[in-house]
């Protein structure tokens, strides 16, 4: 990203993020987080104070990781339903990430070394410190770091053609 000259001013997600598919395949809350990490290595900041900026604003720009646990109280049945069918596809990235050999995250921490284990963020060592940046060329695909089952790569085939077909019907 740094390398690309990238735009400090429009913070926006990698394009092969999401046509890539990786949305389909990573926890809720994702893109914030990646977000978040863009806007600080743009501004500089190494790994280590990145860090520490995610666990101040976690709470603020609600960050934590999805942890499976139903909230307290539902004040309808309609809030609890969408609760489930979040925890339901939770679940699944859950099992595709172990499967593939990563551990869905439960903290900040956690978040950002599966995005550098999936090789989406990379450490980079400058002037005896580590920094973080975004790969852009070539972004990583799903079915290149995660092991995925015959009906996921249809999945993702399946919105890879939609992504495809709404850019052209963009055009």
């Amino acid at each position: 990203m740094l390398s690309q000259s990238w735009d400090e001013g429009k913070v926006t997600l990698p394009p092969d993020f999401l046509q890539n598919g990786w949305n389909l395949f990573l926890p809720k809350g994702t893109i914030s987080i990646l977000l978040s990490v863009m806007t600080y290595i743009l501004q500089g900041y190494t790994k280590e104070e990145i860090l520490e900026w995610m666990k101040m604003e976690e709470k603020e720009l609600s960050l934590s990781p999805f942890d499976f646990t139903l909230p307290f109280v539902c004040k309808s049945e309609e809030e609890k339903q969408a609760y489930l069918n979040i925890a339901r596809q939770e679940r699944k990235i859950c099992k595709i990430l172990e499967r593939s050999g990563y551990a869905y995250p439960k903290t900040i921490d956690e978040w950002i070394e599966l995005l550098i284990q999936l090789k989406i963020v990379q450490e980079v060592k400058m002037d005896e410190a580590i920094y973080l940046d975004v790969v852009l060329e070539p972004f990583p695909h799903p079915e290149d770091m995660l092991k995925l089952t015959p009906d996921e790569r249809k999945k993702l085939e399946k919105y890879r053609l939609n992504q495809h077909m709404q850019q052209l019907s963009e055009l």
